[in-house]
């Protein structure tokens, strides 16, 4: 699929102490077949493993 064609779809995941979906969530966002797509991830100071995972 050619990127250019396609307009930019931004997804933001915003997470405090994810840890337990953050995984599933991060693999769901990787999985699209629409290919034209930026990930921006917000954390609020988590005190988990969270920013281990991203």
């Amino acid at each position: 699929m050619k990127t250019n064609n396609y307009p930019l779809i931004s997804i933001i995941t915003c997470t405090f102490n994810s840890e337990k979906y953050l995984k599933k969530a991060l693999e769901s966002v990787q999985n699209q077949t629409y290919k034209n797509i930026e990930h921006i991830i917000n954390d609020s100071y988590s005190t988990d493993k969270t920013l281990e995972i991203i």
